[in-house]
């Protein structure tokens, strides 16, 4: 079962990528029912339109935030993220093991 979504916009510049993400992991440590739902270690999976720059500068971005080392959540390390386009990558069976999708624009 998917955690979370989260959707990334950096077309709007609102919420830069970076601290997007630690808000994310945030709202990840106070959730309760979290380690009953999440496997270990914690998959993210990040996904792209991939029709465009954006999206996929965007991708990378995000990539590149959940890439570092040492992030936990709630005792739990993330795994290295997937990246995925939406055009031709969803059919993998990727998302059914995701903990934590994040969709990028």
């Amino acid at each position: 079962m998917i955690a979370a979504w989260w959707w990334a916009s950096i077309a709007s510049a609102a919420v830069p990528v970076g601290p997007g993400v630690q808000v994310l992991l945030r709202v990840l440590s106070y959730d309760r029912a979290l380690p009953q739902r999440i496997s270990a270690p914690l998959d993210v999976v990040v996904v792209h339109m991939g029709d465009g720059a954006l999206s996929t500068d965007q991708a990378r971005e995000v990539e590149r935030a959940f890439a570092q080392p040492g992030l936990v959540v709630q005792g739990v390390p993330l795994a290295s993220p997937i990246v995925l386009d939406a055009r031709n990558g969803l059919a993998t069976g990727v998302l059914e093991r995701a903990d934590v999708v994040v969709l990028c624009r």
